[in-house]
């Protein structure tokens, strides 16, 4: 592949401004000091360090892991133990926060030496970029993205989004996230500038400053990050040179859709719904609700290269989705050793988990997880169907199953009617109020903004 992902655009910060020499110096400071055996740790706070590193190291076809500062608690220790990286890089900030020792600084990024490194094994001639899955805990299981995977997706990003040198995007996803990742992708991509706030959450006031300063033209947010600004006096807070809204990382309510598509409408801005997967690298379909406003609440159609797999038309039946294409990724991966002969287990083909209906324009509907089901008294009961008939009422709300009872959560601070909710519940499933327990919890978010119903049940399981 090259250096074709990062030949032109810019990083921006308020003290100063990365471009394509400083990408090449920082290329050049990883093939000093970093062995092609190598697997180098960075580890994501959003910096710009962090978007330093992980340019340099793909122009220097280095293999490498992304993970959230977020979840360096959780998962250090078994990556360092799985992985055996080589080499962490990182903020200085972050470095020091983690306690690393004997750093490196350099004028783009802070790099540490591991002893625990293994003996020098070429770790594959075609190198790979391990990403983290949805809320991932625990034992680290990552995907691995070949390079070739990160441009076609970009690329046909680039051919929908039709982003340019004037685009301006901004930070407030990680790059450890798939979807956070492809944003700094496509605009660095067709010659834009990337912009790291120094204080990249939506909640706070120099952000939207930053905005405002830099002129951002795209901003991306998951379901949260709209439901959060819907909360918010959001259209004041945008500046006037947005252009694009797109949104991904799980459904978004109609209603919130309905409020962005009005403001967008209104405003002349594009506004974007997207179906992506970590396993195909980000994205898979995209809608431009603003020009297709009465197919809200789908996602849209497959992006170019991309197709469904499908064995004959099923045209308003649900169906798993099944995608076909170059972004595809190899598949999953818990340790080192498969790193050195890396085997694609995908050949082009994911089965996404995902339910849907496709409808007669080839628009598709997410209507849940094959996994997102409970079977109670004999009957198989969509929790996402029941989630989402919810949430017309009750925002955060979310349901989990053991397969004995349903377990309804909201949290703690919220008091919601719960006759309401089991009787609701009981109408619409047809068994037994017993079989519905509303417990007052907090309800877990991964890092790209979804709800880690796993982490959720296994917090219930735990307490009884």
């Amino acid at each position: 592949m090259n250096n074709l992902l990062y030949t032109k655009g810019k990083i921006l910060t308020r003290e100063r401004e990365f471009n394509s020499e400083s990408f090449a110096l920082g290329s050049h400071i990883i093939n000093e000091e970093i062995h092609l055996a190598d697997l180098t740790l960075i580890i994501d706070d959003k910096s710009a360090s962090t978007v330093l590193s992980i340019i340099s190291c793909v122009i220097a076809k280095r293999t490498i892991i992304l993970l959230d500062s977020s979840l360096v608690e959780r998962q250090l220790a078994s990556i360092l133990n799985a992985f055996k990286p080589g080499v962490i890089l990182g903020s200085k900030k972050q470095m020091n926060k983690c306690g690393f020792t004997n750093q490196i600084e350099t004028e783009l990024f802070n790099l540490c030496k591991l002893e625990s490194s293994p003996n020098k094994e070429e770790l594959t001639n075609s190198p790979l970029l391990l990403l983290g899955t949805s809320g991932s805990s625990g034992t680290p299981k990552y995907v691995g993205l070949t390079y070739e995977n990160l441009l076609t997706n970009c690329s046909s990003i680039c051919d929908y989004l039709e982003n340019d040198k004037d685009t301006r995007s901004v930070n407030n996803l990680p790059c450890s996230y798939s979807y956070g990742l492809s944003v700094l992708n496509t605009t660095l991509f067709k010659g834009g500038s990337y912009i790291c706030s120094e204080e990249p959450s939506i909640i706070r006031k120099s952000f939207w400053d930053d905005l405002k300063y830099f002129g951002v033209t795209d901003f991306s947010g998951v379901p949260k990050s709209y439901r959060d600004l819907n909360n918010l006096d959001y259209k004041s807070l945008f500046p006037k040179s947005i252009k694009h809204l797109t949104q991904a990382g799980g459904k978004l309510e109609k209603e919130i859709q309905m409020e962005f598509l009005s403001w967008s409408l209104s405003n002349q801005i594009k506004l974007f719904i997207m179906y992506g997967q970590t396993e195909a690298t980000a994205r898979l379909t995209y809608l431009e609700l603003t020009r297709e406003p009465s197919k809200i609440g789908s996602v849209g159609r497959p992006i170019n290269g991309v197709t469904l797999d499908l064995n004959e038309n099923r045209s308003g039946e649900e169906v798993e989705l099944i995608f076909k294409g170059r972004n595809i990724s190899l598949g999953y991966f818990t340790g080192r050793e498969q790193l050195i002969n890396p085997i694609d287990n995908n050949c082009g083909r994911l089965k996404t988990g995902d339910l849907g209906i496709i409808d007669k324009d080839g628009c598709i509907s997410i209507t849940g997880r094959t996994s997102r089901f409970a079977k109670i008294d004999g009957y198989r009961i969509s929790l996402d169907a029941l989630e989402g008939e919810l949430r017309l009422n009750i925002r955060d709300i979310a349901l989990v199953s053991d397969d004995d009872l349903i377990y309804v959560v909201v949290p703690g601070d919220l008091n919601p009617k719960e006759e309401y909710i089991i009787n609701r519940l009981k109408d619409m499933t047809g068994i037994s109020r017993r079989k519905f327990l509303l417990l007052r919890l907090n309800i877990p978010i991964t890092s790209s903004g979804k709800i880690a119903y796993k982490q959720l049940l296994n917090n219930i399981q735990v307490s009884k």
